[in-house]
C-alpha cells in the first residue's frame, strides 16, 4: 500500500479508476421472472448485496437493485482509509490497485465513487453503480462535535462499503427489469451484456 503522504490527487484517481468519466451501459431483460424468485437466485453469488423497496410509486421508491461481486471494497478505521480489489471471474486482473490513505472519510467516499458521465438514459435509473455500505455511529465525529468512547475492537471497521459497477435495477410499477454496468467506452457495453447473459442462464436454470 501507498501511505496517506504519498497519494496526491492524480494518483489516487489512477489507482481508483476515477481519472477519466465513464459510461453507463443500459440493458432490458426479456420476460423477467418475479423479483422476489430472481434475488433469491442472486443470493447464491459471492458480494450480494440488495437494495429493496416495496414503494411502487414515486422516483426513486419503486425501483429496488441487487448485485454480487463487488470489484472492490472499501473500509474506514478512524481516518484511515484502505481499499482493497477483488478478484472476479473472466477478469485477467483487478479492476483497480490496492490503496490506503488517511483523511476525512466522507471525502473519502466521495473520492471512491466512480466519475460517470451523465446521459438521458442512464438518468432514467436512480442507481447504475457505486458504492454501497454502511456507516458505523463513530463517523458522527465528522459531522458534529460530539465526543464519543474510545472504540472498543480497532479491528471493526467504522465504515465498509462494496464498491460495485454491474446493477440489476427492478421497476416495480412495470415490473421491467433492467441490467447496467460502468466502464470506460466499449468495456462498459461488453459488461452489460455479459451480466444480462449471466441473469439470463440463471433465470433458465431455475424453471
Amino acid at each position: 500500500d501507498k501511505a496517506s503522504e504519498e497519494l496526491d490527487r492524480a494518483e489516487l484517481s489512477a489507482v481508483l479508476d476515477r481519472a477519466t468519466p465513464q459510461q453507463i451501459a443500459i440493458r432490458e431483460l426479456a420476460a423477467p421472472p418475479g423479483w422476489a424468485a430472481l434475488v433469491a437466485r442472486l443470493h447464491e453469488a459471492p458480494g450480494f448485496w440488495l437494495l429493496d423497496s416495496a414503494l411502487a410509486d414515486g422516483r426513486s421508491g419503486r425501483w429496488s437493485f441487487a448485485g454480487a461481486e463487488p470489484y472492490a471494497i472499501a473500509r474506514v478505521f478512524g481516518d484511515r482509509i484502505e481499499v482493497r480489489p477483488c478478484r472476479r471471474e473472466g477478469e485477467a486482473s483487478p479492476r483497480i490497485e490496492a490503496s490506503a490513505w488517511r483523511g476525512d472519510p466522507f471525502e473519502a467516499l466521495r473520492a471512491i465513487v466512480p466519475r460517470a458521465e451523465r446521459s438521458e438514459l442512464a438518468e432514467a435509473i436512480p442507481f447504475a453503480g457505486g458504492a454501497v455500505g454502511w456507516l458505523g455511529y463513530e463517523l458522527a465525529e465528522y459531522v458534529e462535535r460530539v465526543a464519543l468512547q474510545p472504540r472498543s475492537d480497532p479491528a471493526i471497521p467504522d465504515a465498509a462499503w462494496l464498491l460495485v459497477d454491474r446493477v440489476l435495477a427492478f421497476e416495480h410499477a412495470s415490473g421491467r427489469l433492467f441490467s447496467t454496468a460502468l466502464g470506460h467506452g466499449a468495456a462498459a457495453e461488453r459488461a452489460a451484456e455479459r451480466f444480462a447473459e449471466q441473469i439470463t442462464r440463471s433465470i433458465t436454470r431455475s424453471h
